[in-house]
């Protein structure tokens, strides 16, 4: 990554083909769901959760913090959500 640091990355969409791709910003005080491209336990599916920290990359994937859940988590995991209900 180049240039100022906005705190802002763009996530392609699960749904999406990599040419239709379809970019979110995720940022702290967002809030997200797991999408289940990752292993999702059933207490967090459909759990929505606070974004506590900027982005920031662990072994070449960008993360951030959430809020009620220990440790960080991948960006492309995460499904921004509005008002605590999905985007349509």
């Amino acid at each position: 990554m180049t240039g100022r640091n906005t705190g802002r990355i763009g996530v392609k969409e699960n749904n999406q083909s990599e040419k239709e791709a379809v970019f979110i910003m995720i940022t702290n005080g967002d809030k997200v769901i797991m999408n289940e491209k990752y292993h999702v336990t059933e207490k967090n599916k459909n759990k929505v959760f606070l974004v506590s920290s900027s982005p920031f990359e662990v072994c070449g994937q960008m993360c951030v913090m959430l809020e009620g859940y220990t440790g960080c988590y991948a960006l492309d995991g995460l499904k921004k959500v509005k008002g605590g209900t999905e985007d349509a």
